[in-house]
């Protein structure tokens, strides 16, 4: 989870750098660490689908339903009480955690979109050949 609270602070960082407290980037943060998971449990189920169990297709309410899942877990693990300043504080108090690379936290994201991406294109060309 360390590792985990550390992208969530370096996505909050960037969007209260980039735009200010007014922009709430404790919830920007939220959606785009949703959003990977989002992409990462897709992932899987394409994997799963394809690999393990052989099923023609997922249902569509599912991807729908893990993101409110994924959402609510969120809220509730950085929200919450106010949650994010605590992890803000206790990642800028410690030198070690404050002086490793943010970017991390993007590459999470973007990989796990790059991920889900390049499985629905080979996906897509399976199933049309």
């Amino acid at each position: 989870m360390s590792e985990y609270r550390f992208w969530y602070y370096c996505l909050y960082a960037w969007g209260l750098k980039t735009w200010g407290p007014s922009d709430r980037p404790q919830q920007n943060a939220i959606v785009l660490l949703t959003m990977a998971a989002t992409f990462n449990v897709g992932s899987v189920a394409i994997v799963g689908s394809e690999v393990f169990f052989q099923i023609d297709r997922i249902p569509r309410a599912s991807f729908p339903l893990a993101s409110i899942a994924i959402h609510a877990v969120h809220y509730f693990l950085f929200m919450r009480n106010r949650r994010f300043l605590d992890i803000a504080q206790a990642i800028e108090s410690d030198p070690i955690q404050r002086n490793r690379p943010t970017g991390s936290g993007w590459l999470y994201v973007l990989g796990s979109l790059v991920l889900f991406l390049a499985l629905v294109a080979v996906l897509a060309t399976r199933n049309a050949a």
